[in-house]
């Protein structure tokens, strides 16, 4: 048989770091390429990214076609004094992305095209692209959904909720397969397009093994403490979503009662995005001695960062209930206590509890933090077992999910191109 062939329609892509959605990609793609498939990976130019990183690049195989399309991120590029009109950027900032992309596959691909088209979101501009370049290429869609796209109150922008809602009953109704990364989102979208459940594929984050080996490679020994517990928030810390402002007056309380100080906690706020400007914000609180928020690592850094640590924080807003963040895959193979300040009945606190007896308390909910983080601390200093068995997490490993990835590819591409006009439009939702 002729060699497959793939075109990855992907926002997060070396140099971009700061993501799990690169390692996500990377994965896929190299599952691809082991399995002799032809590919091609249309992302931005490198200015497209807030930080990046030489780190990835030469994980990206000498056989793979990457093609880099201009785009401008609105609120960088365009803004004035970090101001910009909602309308200029809509689906998202990256919306400059959907017509250069276009020009570069129209230069590229045209004669040669692929077998199948795949595209992944949370950046909205990909799956519109991923959507026209399908069309264009008489070519299949994969959609794969990291998150969801729109949820009763998000996103919040009415315009930029119509835009999302718009792009996804595309992807629903039209879309050969649509993978998403979570039992809820599986189950969301299986009640808003019941025509779409057999198109609908469970496929989860991970994590990878040989970056955990190279970390590991290099890791001092672990030795005794003098009491303080070192905690560690490896990531983005999104305003809305993953909000530490309750967190931060919890401690800001417990430190002001006695009951915390700096010689009992230091937390590390990991690559924080724009929170990384705001030690002036924990100053202002007096926890600044407690409170740390630095730049960015390499992945492997990353990594020997959580491996290193007393134990690992996760933050996820109640409207994130039906998302469960890759970080909690990396953390769960880390094998380190896990404080999780997250709704109790999301997606991700039942991954957790499956998990072991993780610490949960409400991010939103600052009593709730006031009485847990104290029992987790006494936790972690007791010894007592609050991390997962390697072995039971061992079916997250992006190797594993990357083969599934490409059966999926396969099984499209041997379907060939599905007739999208036989299909209805799904309900309007959210």
């Amino acid at each position: 048989m002729p060699r497959r062939s793939a075109l990855l329609v992907t926002y997060p892509f070396p140099p971009l770091i700061g993501t799990s959605g690169t390692q996500r990609v990377l994965a896929f793609m190299q599952g691809l390429v082991d399995a002799d498939w032809q590919v091609t990976v249309l992302t931005c130019t490198a200015g497209a990214y807030p930080e990046t990183s030489t780190e990835l690049e030469k994980a990206v195989p000498s056989t793979v076609r990457v093609l880099r399309a201009p785009t401008l991120d609105i609120a960088r590029h365009v803004a004035i004094r970090g101001r910009y009109l909602r309308s200029l950027a809509l689906p998202d900032r990256w919306n400059s992305w959907w017509l250069s992309g276009l020009a570069v596959a129209r230069s590229k691909l045209w004669k040669t095209p692929p077998d199948v088209v795949w595209s992944t979101y949370p950046i909205a501009t990909a799956h519109a692209l991923g959507r026209s370049l399908a069309h264009g290429l008489r070519a299949p869609w994969v959609a794969d959904f990291r998150d969801p796209m729109t949820e009763p109150g998000f996103p919040t922008d009415p315009r930029v909720h119509r835009a999302f809602s718009r792009i996804e009953r595309h992807a629903l109704q039209e879309a050969a397969r649509i993978t998403v990364t979570t039992p809820s989102l599986l189950r969301l979208y299986s009640e808003y397009c019941p025509e779409a459940i057999s198109r609908l594929l469970l496929l989860p984050n991970g994590f990878d093994e040989s970056v955990f080996a190279a970390a590991a490679a290099s890791l001092p020994p672990r030795t005794a403490g003098n009491g303080r517990v070192t905690v560690v928030h490896s990531g983005y810390v999104y305003p809305d979503e993953r909000n530490p402002t309750e967190l931060f007056l919890a401690i800001r309380e417990l430190k002001a009662s006695g009951r915390l100080s700096a010689g009992d906690l230091r937390l590390v706020l990991r690559g924080a995005g724009e929170y990384a400007s705001r030690h002036a914000d924990l100053q202002r609180l007096g926890i600044d001695d407690i409170v740390e928020v630095s730049p960015p690592l390499t992945h492997v850094e990353a990594i020997r960062e959580m491996l290193a640590a007393d134990g690992l924080l996760l933050l996820q807003g109640r409207i994130c209930n039906n998302q469960i963040p890759a970080k909690l895959y990396e953390y769960l193979r880390a094998q380190r206590p896990i404080l999780a300040l997250t709704e109790r009945d999301g997606d991700t606190a039942r991954a957790l509890i499956g998990f072991g007896s993780p610490v949960i308390a409400p991010l939103e909910d600052r009593a709730r933090i006031l009485e847990a983080l104290p029992q987790f601390l006494a936790k972690v200093r007791s010894g007592a077992p609050l991390a997962a068995e390697l072995s039971r997490v061992s079916q997250y490993s992006r190797q594993a999910q990357a083969r599934r990835f490409t059966e999926v590819l396969e099984e499209v591409a041997s379907s060939g191109r599905l007739d999208s006009n036989s299909r209805r439009a799904p309900p309007h939702h959210g």
